[in-house]
Formats: C-alpha cells, sequence, structure tokens
C-alpha cells in the first residue's frame, strides 16, 4: 500500500509540474505587468481575486468568451479578452490562452470556418443579399479592390459568434471531464495516504518489543486481626 502511495504521490507531483509550465507563458497576477496597454491597469488586476480564480464560476464565462473573442479578427484581443474578463468576472489566463490560440498556423482554418458560417447565416436571413466569395474577394484584394473586404469582415465576425460558442461548450465539456478526473484522482491519494499511515503504524505496533508485565503487590486483607488491632506492646 505504501508503495503504491508513492507511485500516486510521484504522479501528482508530475501533474503539478505540467500544469505549472502550462501556466507559465500566461497571463498571472505575477507577470501582468510585463503586457503592453494590460500594465496600466496591472494594480488593479491584481486586486480582484476573480480574475485568477479557477473555481466553476470563474472558467466557465473565461471558456465562452475566450473562445469568441478568439475567433475575431481584430488586433488587441488580449485588451479585449480583459474587458471582458472584468465585465464577466472570468479567469483572464484562460481568456488570454484562447486569445492566443489564433496564430498563424490556425489563422486561415479558424477564419474560413468563421467566414462559412457567417455566409451562410447571412444568405440565411436575407436570402437576397449580395453573393460574395471568399476566395474571388482575397484575390481582388491582393490586386488593391478592396471593395469587397468589407463584406468578407461581416461574414467573419458574424461566424465568430456561434463558431466561438460551439467551441466553447466543446471546452466546457473537456473542462467538466478534466475537473472530475482530477477530483477522483486526488480523492484517491487521499485514500492512499491514509492507508499508507494506518500501515505504517501497525507495522510500528508489531515490531515493538513486548514489555512483561509488571507484579502487583497484592492489598491488604481488611478481615485480618493485625489490621483491625493496632499493636498493644
Amino acid at each position: 500500500m505504501k508503495r503504491e502511495f508513492e507511485t500516486h504521490l510521484r504522479a501528482y507531483r508530475l501533474r503539478l509540474q505540467r500544469l505549472r509550465r502550462l501556466l507559465k507563458p500566461l497571463p498571472r497576477r505575477a507577470n501582468v505587468g510585463k503586457y503592453p496597454v494590460i500594465r496600466w491597469f496591472a494594480e488593479a488586476a491584481r486586486k480582484r481575486p476573480w480574475l485568477w480564480s479557477f473555481k466553476p464560476a470563474h472558467v466557465v464565462p473565461a471558456l465562452y468568451s475566450g473562445a469568441v473573442i478568439g475567433l475575431l479578427p481584430i488586433p488587441g484581443q488580449l485588451l479585449l479578452g480583459f474587458a471582458a474578463a472584468l465585465l464577466l468576472r472570468a479567469n483572464f489566463p484562460l481568456i488570454g490562452a484562447l486569445c492566443f490560440a489564433t496564430n498563424p498556423l490556425t489563422m486561415v482554418p479558424l477564419f474560413t470556418a468563421c467566414y462559412v458560417t457567417g455566409y451562410n447565416i447571412i444568405h440565411w436571413i436575407s436570402p437576397g443579399a449580395k453573393e460574395f466569395r471568399l476566395g474571388e474577394g482575397l484575390q481582388a484584394m491582393t490586386h488593391g479592390d478592396f471593395s469587397g473586404a468589407g463584406d468578407i469582415l461581416a461574414a467573419v465576425f458574424l461566424g465568430a459568434i456561434p463558431v466561438g460558442l460551439a467551441a466553447g461548450v466543446v471546452l466546457h465539456l473537456l473542462w467538466r471531464f478534466g475537473a472530475w478526473e482530477a477530483r477522483v484522482f486526488k480523492d484517491k491519494l487521499v485514500r492512499l495516504r491514509a492507508a499508507a499511515h494506518r500501515q505504517t503504524e501497525d507495522s510500528a505496533a508489531a515490531s515493538a518489543p513486548v514489555q512483561p508485565p509488571v507484579p502487583v503487590a497484592p492489598p491488604a486483607d481488611a478481615s485480618s486481626p493485625r489490621a483491625d488491632k493496632p499493636d498493644s506492646r
């Protein structure tokens, strides 16, 4: 039992190390002053504990708002995420992580999904809307024609909302499963610690030397005549 507890404890510590490694590049209370513009509000941010809390009430709004903000094709997503965290009382590091999810490697597929979704929504709401294609619009912009840029951006902005909310649902489910698994893992660690402690105590009690019984003097007989009468001499 003690060996199983030590193995489980090493796995628990390894999980903590991995979690710290994942959180290290994200905005945190210790390094929030290093980010442009946000450093102006660093002191105010440090005084608001919900910005750094991983309780469900602060994690859930961060997942949904961060997923939507991360898909918006605008600069300053982190600043917008900070404002959303203050408004929604959400976890700021998670919002920052989702804002960083939009990078040169993921930008094309994510924005394309937002465009297709927004385009279909526009033509579902207004069937007579002007036809505009992403490929044709991008090709025209390479030749200096930005007449279709507004339509493309409108479709991307509109599509970012349902796509981001759908991504938020997936992230929410994954987070709930992860929280449940972590709780089960920690409860098992507590049970193993208690069992290992009991095993140690039992082993110590079993190996302790047996002390011989201490002889006890028999009590004086109250009915003895010497006890009833004092010595006459």
